[in-house]
């Protein structure tokens, strides 16, 4: 199977193409590591299997509407109340 078939039918089957669908297991594992734990981002980064943190930086804002720091933060002050 070509990788283009691929996508069309992962596209038809799910809605949505499969990187936006790897991209958002990615971020939704590094959004459970800022939650629990004290990693630093570079660590959160790559085992959420992105190449450098100013990437998954990026991409972090793009999808959730916070960098990862302010999302720790957050969410470190919402599990104290």
């Amino acid at each position: 199977m070509s990788q283009s078939h691929f996508s069309r039918a992962f596209k038809n089957a799910t809605g949505q193409p499969p990187h936006f669908c790897l991209t958002t297991e990615r971020l939704k594992f590094a959004q459970s590591m800022l939650s629990e734990g004290t990693l630093p981002l570079i660590d959160v980064a790559a085992r959420a299997g992105f190449q450098t943190q100013q990437h998954f930086t990026e991409v972090f804002h793009r999808y959730v509407g916070s960098t990862p720091r302010a999302f720790r933060l957050a969410n470190a002050r919402s599990k104290r109340r």
